[in-house]
């Protein structure tokens, strides 16, 4: 499990911050897909799957 803590000024995040977040954000994203063995934008289109 990856532990980041990051730390935003007053202002806008810096662009290390936001490509940080970007990163850990598409590792849970792909990490969680892999989990699933299924594309999760194809989730909707699965039998069984209801929108709420």
């Amino acid at each position: 499990m990856i532990e980041s803590t990051l730390t935003v000024e007053a202002g806008a995040p810096s662009l290390f911050q936001t490509r940080t977040l970007a990163a850990l954000l598409g590792a849970a994203h792909s990490s969680l897909e892999a989990q699933l063995g299924t594309d999760l934008a194809t989730l909707p289109d699965q039998p069984g799957f209801s929108e709420r």
